[in-house]
């Protein structure tokens, strides 16, 4: 195995944790109004997007000890998926200055928790990966 099979398992969990961190501290700062908790869950959400990046281009250096089994293909569309949803979101949130109304902070948290599961999929889908084949 090479340190890139290493280095990418060590790496997918930070986006994993960070996202599913971001949705506690922004719910927590809409529920209990505290700006200071949204601005955490934001930041974490910038972070969780930023480790997306080294834990997919890993996974891409990864792939060719794996071959193209039909498993390996949908993790990493998975993983892309999800790391172009949290890119989104950061990036929405961040250009409109955290001004979301309700209905688009209500979005924005379902959004933050889809790529969260999507993250969580991919994950389980690599561990079949890895484990499989």
């Amino acid at each position: 195995m090479s340190i890139w099979y290493h280095l990418h398992g060590a790496l997918t969990h930070f986006p994993i944790a960070l996202a599913i961190i971001s949705f506690v501290f922004d719910f927590a700062g809409a529920a209990f109004r505290k700006p200071s908790l949204r601005a955490a869950g934001f930041w974490t959400l910038v972070m969780a997007a930023l480790a997306a990046v080294p834990a997919v281009a890993t996974g891409f250096f990864t792939a060719h000890d794996y071959g193209t089994a039909k498993s390996l293909l949908i993790h990493r569309n998975t993983s892309v998926a999800a790391g172009v949803l949290l890119l989104g979101l950061a990036l929405w949130r961040g250009l409109r200055r955290d001004d979301l109304s309700r209905a688009s902070f209500i979005a924005y948290l379902v959004g933050v928790l889809l790529a969260a599961g999507a993250i969580g999929l991919t994950g389980w889908l690599g561990s079949r990966v890895v484990n499989f084949l």
